[in-house]
């Protein structure tokens, strides 16, 4: 049997790095020869918006008056010799009407509206293309829209009627007849009306597009292709949170009466005085 050569360990060395010296004068040569392609396109697209649209946060009050009507009658009727009649008729009154409307347009809101469009091309003929593409679109947007917030109150008003009426018959001889025909009253009525538009709202509204195209006739072609798009969006629309009151207002109807009547029988003699009525009326209304 042969036996196997020792070869030392230095020799070893010795052929490896010569191996290697000789692929790297060649790559060196094949580079020199023919050359070396490196075009590095970047394209980086950033939109950051914000926006707000609003048609609401209205307040609408048809009536907020404030209204008082007073009614004082006084009647005073004596007789020394026959019949006394004393008479109030009348009344207090309010009558209270409000309308409110509120009508809102529509809202549109839009935080970021883009259109990115990217082309990249990369054509080498070097022996080495070590060209790099990258593409990076970031959208940021935020948007809200309302038409909301309303408030409409047809009438708020504050009504006060008030009825006083005293009447005093007195008769040393005959019939004494003290009369109050009347009252107070409120009248109170209201509508209200809310109508919103359309709220829109959009955060980011994007239209991205990216052509990318690496064309090499040389020997190795390391170019490197990246895209990266980010569309980041927030977005509100509010048509609520309406409110509607036809009628709150406050009445106070308040009616007083009096009647006195007094009759007294003496004996009968020659009348030596006529019956003397007397009415005194007074009416105040008052709008504030």
């Amino acid at each position: 049997m042969e036996q196997a050569k020792h070869i030392p360990g230095g020799d070893v060395r010795k052929a490896a790095l010569g191996l290697l010296l000789l692929v790297t004068a060649m790559v060196m040569l094949l580079v020199a020869g023919t050359g070396t392609a490196r075009a590095d396109q970047s394209v980086s697209v950033d939109n950051d918006g914000s926006a707000e649209a609003d048609t609401g946060g209205n307040v609408a009050v048809g009536n907020a008056s404030h209204n008082e009507a007073d009614n004082h009658q006084d009647a005073d009727a004596e007789s020394d010799d026959g019949d006394a009649v004393a008479v109030n008729s009348g009344g207090a009154l309010n009558h209270s009407d409000g309308t409110a409307t509120i009508e809102t347009g529509d809202a549109h809101a839009a935080g970021v509206v883009s259109k990115t469009s990217v082309d990249q091309e990369s054509h080498s003929s070097g022996s080495f293309d070590l060209s790099d593409q990258s593409v990076e679109v970031d959208n940021d947007g935020e948007a809200e829209a309302d038409t909301g917030d309303n408030v409409a109150v047809g009438n708020a008003s504050h009504n006060d009627a008030d009825n006083d009426q005293d009447a005093d018959a007195e008769s040393d001889d005959g019939d004494a007849v003290a009369v109050n025909s009347g009252g107070a009253a409120n009248y109170s009525d209201g509508t209200a009306h809310i109508e919103t538009g359309d709220a829109h709202a959009a955060g980011v509204v994007s239209e991205t597009s990216v052509d990318q195209e690496s064309d090499s006739s040389g020997s190795f072609n390391l170019s490197d292709q990246s895209v990266e798009v980010d569309n980041d969006g927030e977005a509100e629309a509010d048509t609520g949170d309406n409110v509607a009151v036809g009628n709150a207002s406050t009445t106070t109807p308040t009616t007083t009466r009096t009647p006195t009547p007094r009759a007294t029988t003496v004996t009968p003699s020659p009348p030596t005085s006529a019956a003397r009525p007397t009415l005194v009326g007074t009416t105040r209304h008052r709008d504030r």
